[in-house]
């Protein structure tokens, strides 16, 4: 308490420390989860003798973990603070990453990947933004934007780690290697986070932050208007567009490594395809921003789904000498388009039930997530090759701009 009182005192404000632990929460967090493990995928195939379709379950487990307990997060987050429930997170992925270096069984791989779920869940958007809204009244745009660029650069430049302990040490020393990194950062978090300004003796950025009442509102919404906007059209097209999005987008990432490992990539190359996809990922979630305030979301929203089925098209037809090309299409098509789908999302419902229906929207992302990294497992499997894991996703992405096209947007 007292080093954090220190840094406070310092001439900036401390708000901006808070946004520099929570850039390298993500970093360290998602970046281990997204793309540091899938480079030991080679690897336990190897030494298990299981299959693509079966290893690849595990990532499924991890986004619905982290999907279904989104709510449970929030509530704790609200009842006991941020700082109890990213601590946990953080414990939680330690844990999964020391039993990661004992597996024996693909149940001994799911059960790990349910505290990975936990972990996500525990670290993602839920908790920075409240932790967030606590110390910024103004610039919290660019305060998230800052923060969220730590799961781009977490997952670009972890996978070059991994690979490079790999050919240092035997993998599942590795992977214990990597499991000292979320728990080294819990001390640095517990010394510099504080859950609001008044802690500190300070306050927020723009002024006294408004009662946080939304949550009493919310209990005020009528459930039979939730439901009528499920019941709409613009709700089923755009859960259907968003699930083959994040189906696309899955089947790319999390198949990179071994993908590029089956062209004849050496691992050191092949992690790079994760740093070429999330790095890619961050420009395009940054463009994003500024080609929508000149040509507006729908038009933008469908250049960048363009950009994953041509990134997708380039993949299957080219193969290894278009790989960096694919991957570049897909990382910056996916990075606009997940910013695009949630502000679009924002967009077409009312606001006073806009929460309730996000939280069945990140169930729903979470199931095509899931989905695009098991299946495009399992259709390896069954065809020896990539190619009609790569073909579905270029109908999907068809499907998806086509559905777009029809969908209506909310009068203002």
């Amino acid at each position: 308490m007292a080093f954090a009182h220190t840094v406070a005192r310092l001439p900036v404000f401390y708000g901006w420390v808070i946004v520099g632990c929570m850039f390298l929460l993500l970093w360290t967090a998602h970046g281990l989860t997204l793309a540091g493990i899938p480079v030991f995928d080679e690897l336990i195939l190897e030494e298990l003798g299981i299959s693509r379709g079966t290893l690849k379950f595990r990532d499924f487990i991890t986004v619905m973990c982290a999907g279904l307990s989104g709510p449970l997060v929030g509530y704790f987050a609200d009842r006991y603070g941020t700082r109890p429930v990213i601590f946990a997170g953080l414990l939680f992925l330690g844990a999964a990453l020391f039993l990661y270096s004992t597996i024996s069984s693909p149940a001994h791989i799911y059960l790990i990947h349910v505290l990975m779920g936990l972990c996500f869940s525990a670290t993602n958007i839920v908790v920075i933004v409240v932790l967030l809204s606590n110390w910024f009244v103004t610039r919290r745009g660019i305060a998230l934007g800052l923060a969220l660029a730590g799961t781009s650069l977490g997952s670009a430049f972890l996978p070059q780690l991994s690979a490079w302990l790999i050919g240092q040490m035997h993998w599942r020393d590795a992977v214990q290697v990597l499991g000292f990194l979320p728990v080294a950062l819990i001390p640095v978090l517990y010394l510099l986070v504080r859950e609001r300004p008044a802690d500190l003796g300070v306050q927020p950025l723009g002024g006294e932050t408004a009662p946080r009442t939304a949550h009493a509102k919310s209990h005020d919404v009528d459930m039979s208007e939730v439901w009528a906007q499920i019941r709409t059209f613009n709700f089923v097209l755009l859960g259907v567009i968003a699930a083959l999005i994040f189906y696309t987008a899955n089947a790319f990432i999390q198949h990179t490594f071994l993908y590029l490992r089956d062209q004849g990539f050496e691992p050191g190359t092949a992690a790079t395809g994760f740093t070429i996809i999330f790095i890619s990922g961050l420009v395009g979630k940054i463009a994003s921003g500024f080609l929508v305030e000149k040509w507006g979301v729908k038009p933008i929203w469908i250049g960048f789904q363009a950009l994953m089925w041509a990134g997708a098209i380039v993949m299957i037809v080219q193969g290894a000498e278009g790989a960096w090309i694919g991957l570049s299409c897909i990382g910056f098509g996916w990075g606009g388009a997940y910013a695009l789908t949630q502000l679009t999302i924002s967009n077409t419902f009312p606001p006073h039930v806009l929460g309730r229906l996000m939280g069945l929207f990140v169930v729903i992302e979470a199931v095509g997530a899931g989905s695009g990294s098991w299946l495009t497992g399992v259709l390896f499997d069954t065809r020896g090759s990539y190619d009609l894991a790569f073909l579905l996703t270029v109908g999907f992405m068809l499907a998806a701009i086509i559905g777009t096209r029809f969908l209506r947007t909310r009068p203002p």
